[in-house]
């Protein structure tokens, strides 16, 4: 009796844990066209997410191009910029250069007229002043008064603002031979002492003036170097 209540028991036990719950469905069956509709919404859901995610990636690229161009552009201005500029620089540094060496040869080739007048003064042994140590160089009233003299020509000539050139065969600046350059060069001769200082202790008349200016024009602004210089009688 008992062993029949229990299978009893067992039996109903097993029916009601079977028995499916109501509203549910462990196993949903799909049709075909069921099947094909949700496969069709998850593949087109990944070709939108690809779509997008290549998209981005694109736009993300296209981004770092535009910024790397645009330091590359950025330093390649800089250092043409930096370049144009020094190369610049060089110029006015080597024109500054010439125009300075032009001032002190004009100097020089007046101090050369003045050696020249006493060497020949002491040629037969005496200093008598023949030539006079000044013969050549200007006037005893000369104030400021304005020569021109290159290397080619040992005398002084009225300054009219002829350019030097240069002469590619010797390199040096005359004013007949060669291509025309930029520099105009005048001598100023100054022996009145009522015009300059004279150096205290030496008579002024044993003294003068030299003033060298060499012009230029550089991209339309005008250049001067300017040399004074004081020559004397060394006897």
């Amino acid at each position: 009796m008992a062993g029949r209540r229990f299978r009893s028991l067992s039996l109903g036990l097993r029916k009601t844990i079977l028995k499916p719950l109501t509203g549910f469905a462990p196993f949903r069956k799909f049709n075909k066209s069921q099947k094909f509709y949700s496969r069709f919404q998850l593949d087109n859901s990944r070709t939108m997410y690809k779509k997008s995610h290549a998209n981005f990636l694109t736009g993300f690229t296209l981004l770092e191009t535009i910024v790397a161009l645009g330091i590359i552009l950025g330093g390649i201005s800089g250092a043409f910029g930096l370049a144009l500029q020094g190369l610049s620089s060089a110029s006015v540094a080597k024109n500054k250069l010439v125009a300075a060496n032009l001032a002190e040869e004009g100097i020089e080739l007046v101090r050369r007229i003045r050696d020249n007048n006493t060497i020949a003064d002491i040629s037969d042994g005496f200093y008598d002043g023949s030539p006079e140590w000044t013969a050549g160089i200007g006037s005893a009233a000369d104030c400021n008064q304005q020569y021109k003299i290159d290397v080619s020509n040992s005398a002084l000539l009225s300054y009219d603002m002829t350019p030097l050139r240069l002469d590619s065969a010797t390199g040096l600046y005359t004013h007949s031979v060669g291509a025309e350059t930029p520099f105009r060069r005048v001598v100023e001769i100054t022996r009145s002492s009522t015009c300059f200082e004279p150096m205290p202790g030496v008579d002024s008349s044993n003294q003068f003036r030299v003033r060298s200016k060499v012009y230029w024009t550089e991209r339309g602004v005008a250049k001067e170097v300017v040399l004074d210089e004081i020559l004397f009688n060394w006897r």
